[in-house]
């Protein structure tokens, strides 16, 4: 399965990476917005939060439309992307994914990076498709 999730220059995701945790702080009270980007054992259902050891796992959405509704905040996805975070494209083993409501968790181990977008470009194409 390919998942998309969204990662700083250093290959970390927006909550360890330094750069994106400083562009997040500006834009939510907690660094986050606790509606839409819940931490992942409040939103992995329990049988699926044994199948990735919380040491080794990555996060992610199932598709674009998801990651996007998950970072809604035009403002930071801007600032996030001229500090050089773009969309990581993984294609992961289903046997090696836990799936969520919001997101999906992978061991980071059996996820290959195939690919990169950039923000704004998903942005755009999401703007035009709901015209």
């Amino acid at each position: 399965m390919l998942v998309y999730r969204f990662e700083g220059q250093t290959g970390d995701g927006p909550y360890v990476d330094y750069v994106c945790r400083q562009v997040l702080s500006k834009h939510s009270e907690y660094g986050y917005d606790r509606k839409h980007q819940p931490g992942p054992y409040r939103d992995l259902p329990a049988d699926e939060r044994g199948k990735i050891d919380i040491n080794l796992a990555r996060f992610a959405c199932i598709s674009v439309e998801q990651l996007m509704t998950w970072w809604n905040n035009s403002a930071a996805n801007t600032e996030l992307e001229h500090a050089g975070t773009k969309i990581a494209i993984y294609s992961v083993p289903d046997e090696h994914l836990a799936i969520g409501k919001k997101q999906v968790a992978f061991n980071k181990k059996h996820g290959k990076k195939v690919g990169t977008m950039k923000i704004s470009d998903v942005e755009r194409v999401m703007y035009y498709s709901c015209l």
